[in-house]
């Protein structure tokens, strides 16, 4: 397989545009953390964003998991 192959160029694309989604979706998770006055860690992922927020509305709002899971 070429560098330059038509497959090689679409992983190219696909992996610059889950960084962009992951870099999108940092500031909502980030004003939902805030708003909720969570301490976020400096280095945090978006999924890793999700499980504080998660774990937050079922200990300080209980909220039941199942609940919290389909958000």
């Amino acid at each position: 397989m070429h560098a330059h192959s038509p497959i090689s160029e679409l992983k190219g694309v696909r992996h610059e545009i889950k960084g962009a989604l992951n870099y999108m979706r940092a500031p909502t998770m980030r004003n939902k953390l805030i708003c909720f006055v969570i301490k976020e860690p400096k280095i945090e992922t978006a999924e890793e964003s999700k499980t504080v927020l998660r774990t937050f509305l079922v200990k300080k709002f209980k909220i039941a998991q199942d609940c919290v899971d389909r958000l």
